[in-house]
């Protein structure tokens, strides 16, 4: 074994002839730990690893792991075959998406595949005061607001404080009210 130890600061300096620093465990761990640490590094950094890597943080504050890029964007991405990609976000409480710093849009983009939600009840909310501050826009097929309850109490209802317009002019098409045996 050989240990490397200081009373002060240890460094490991190539920056002479900008030479690599390489440490390669073999099959062993690489374990580094410190009661406060900062990285910095000038140019490209790669971490990779053949298992699973770990970033974990017992530290009980808002920002326990903090990623930040000051110039650019952050890319968190996964790639595999048969949806072995998965990227999956875990909070033991809310999770918040904010662009109220630069009041920027929130992009969700599938591609072709669907946008699915499973929540205890949803809402969504606008604080624009705009004519058209909530839409919903299919660009091709329907947009269907369904509710069903065995009890009878999945009503829909809409609401407007303004005008409440149903209009099909733009292919001048019939609008249809069904309400089986119920009254119109």
């Amino acid at each position: 074994n050989i240990y490397l130890k200081s009373a002060g600061t240890l460094q490991l300096d190539t920056s002479a002839k900008n030479s690599n620093i390489v440490i390669n465990t073999g099959t062993g761990a690489f374990t580094v730990g410190a009661g406060a640490s900062t990285h910095t590094y000038t140019g490209n950094y790669v971490l990779t690893d053949t298992a699973q890597v770990n970033f974990t943080s017992n530290q009980n504050a808002i920002n326990a792991i903090f990623l930040a890029a000051t110039n650019g964007g952050i890319d968190i991405s996964t790639s595999g075959v048969g949806g072995l990609g998965e990227l999956r976000l875990r909070v033991g409480g809310s999770l918040k998406l904010d662009t109220s710093g630069n009041n920027n849009n929130i992009l969700i983009d599938s591609g072709t595949g669907d946008l699915l939600t499973n929540v205890g009840t949803n809402t969504l909310s606008a604080v624009d005061d705009t004519v058209t501050a909530i839409g919903l826009s299919a660009t091709r097929g329907g947009i269907t607001l369904s509710s069903s309850s065995a009890s009878g109490s999945g009503d829909i209802r809409i609401l407007s404080g303004g005008t409440l317009r149903l209009s099909t002019s733009a292919n001048n098409s019939n609008i249809l009210l069904q309400a089986g045996s119920g009254n119109i």
